[in-house]
């Protein structure tokens, strides 16, 4: 019999693996399927089917007490690579970028001001986020001021 056991997954994540029973944790401290599954639903010649192999650490005694009643079958899901993520929001060259930096730590706007000059400036919107991870916090220029 091929039993399922997974960590913080969905049942579907199952499907297609042919498993007569399936036990699901959603907490990482008290693993009480695993606990049920040892001690009530697994027996000798049944097969433990887990997503991942992290899904029962080496380190839990409770793998070791697995691993004494049935043998453990891991089938990791082949995920694609990640892709690279958006660009960054705000990437100004040469004198744009000397200008943008200028209304940004001029004290004689508003973060808001600040903002909606850089946008005109720049011919797109600026996110304060943006400006943050761009030029740092206003006020604090990296030259230590």
């Amino acid at each position: 019999m091929n039993i399922g056991y997974g960590y913080d997954v969905h049942q579907d994540d199952f499907a297609g693996l042919d498993c007569d029973r399936i036990y699901i944790d959603t907490q990482k401290t008290k693993r009480r399927q695993l606990e049920e599954m040892i001690e009530l639903g697994l027996r000798p010649g049944d097969t433990v089917i887990l997503r991942r192999d992290a899904h029962i650490p080496k380190t839990m005694t409770a793998r070791a007490a697995v691993e004494a009643i049935a043998p453990i079958r891991v089938v990791e899901s082949v995920t694609e690579p990640r892709k690279p993520g958006p660009r960054a929001a705000l990437m100004p060259t040469g004198d744009t970028r000397a200008r943008l930096e200028a209304i940004w730590f001029n004290k004689g706007y508003t973060t808001r001001g600040a903002l909606e000059r850089m946008s005109d400036v720049y011919g797109a919107p600026v996110k304060r986020m943006a400006a943050y991870n761009a030029f740092g916090r206003r006020g604090m220029r990296s030259t230590g001021q």
